[in-house]
């Protein structure tokens, strides 16, 4: 129930007890006192209702715009898909009911999640393609503090931005589909971490991982990410457990007397 609508039946309600108030004075009726203050509390209780309801709609307008980050990544989180890109399920009004309650306003659900996506649609322009996508992850962590750089186009390696913030280095490798995103982004990234001789490897996407993705992620210490992750990465990153991974040995396999030691990363 809207605003236009709680201040229409509240009209509608107070015209039909003014008129039988009206009614009731003109043909001396007993009960005409009783109608006219029947007339008095709904108008009372409309402009009350509408006023409240106006109130909350601006509270949750700031809300979602200051929160939209952790917004987008649970409303997102709340709609599954299966590996065919099919909604099994959809959890996306216990989301918003989540959500209001945590701001302590009360407003239907409806009306709370147009008012949500309005929100969010007027926020800044999403990336549309892989490229942009890419070079979005690099601005969103220079902004951090890292100092990011996006990889070349072909031969990247699996790692689409390398980004670095003192002993700190990760590659990522970006992925904007609409599916979820399965093992061979996990592994690209694994492998882009060993031969860009990087201490930590992540992947990011703006779609959810498959279980499959996420196991080999623990199994190879690779980050999962949404892009809202992103300014608390430094913050990940310090406080993980992962050992220092050494340089690939490129030394030439045809000298098997000549091998040089490991480097170690950064």
């Amino acid at each position: 129930m809207d605003r236009d609508l709680i201040i229409g039946q509240s009209i509608v309600a107070w015209a039909a007890a003014t008129g039988a108030a009206t009614y009731g004075y003109a043909t001396g009726q007993p009960w005409a006192p009783v109608a006219a203050l029947v007339s008095l509390a709904l108008l009372v209780w409309g402009w009350a209702a509408a006023r409240r309801l106006a109130r909350d709609l601006a509270a949750l307008r700031r809300a979602a715009f200051a929160h939209r980050g952790a917004l987008l990544k649970n409303l997102r989180g709340a709609v599954k898909r299966d590996d065919y890109g099919t909604v099994t399920t959809d959890h996306t009004d216990a989301a918003v009911a989540t959500f209001t309650a945590s701001i302590g306003v009360s407003i239907p659900i409806d009306t709370a999640r147009t008012t949500i996506e309005a929100v969010l649609t007027q926020a800044p322009t999403r990336p549309q393609t892989g490229t942009e996508f890419e070079h979005a992850t690099a601005e969103a962590l220079t902004r951090a503090g890292w100092d990011a750089q996006v990889t070349q186009g072909s031969g990247d390696q699996g790692i689409d931005v390398i980004a670095k913030r003192g002993a700190l280095t990760v590659g990522l490798q970006c992925k904007r589909q609409s599916r979820p995103v399965g093992n061979k982004a996990v592994q690209e990234a694994a492998a882009g971490r060993a031969h860009y001789g990087l201490r930590h490897a992540a992947v990011v996407s703006n779609a959810r991982f498959t279980p499959a993705a996420t196991a080999l992620a623990t199994s190879t210490d690779v980050l999962l990410l949404a892009p809202e992750d992103l300014p608390r990465l430094a913050t990940r990153l310090t406080s993980a457990t992962s050992p220092v991974r050494p340089l690939p040995d490129r030394s030439n396999s045809r000298s098997p007397n000549h091998r040089r030691n490991p480097q170690v990363a950064p």
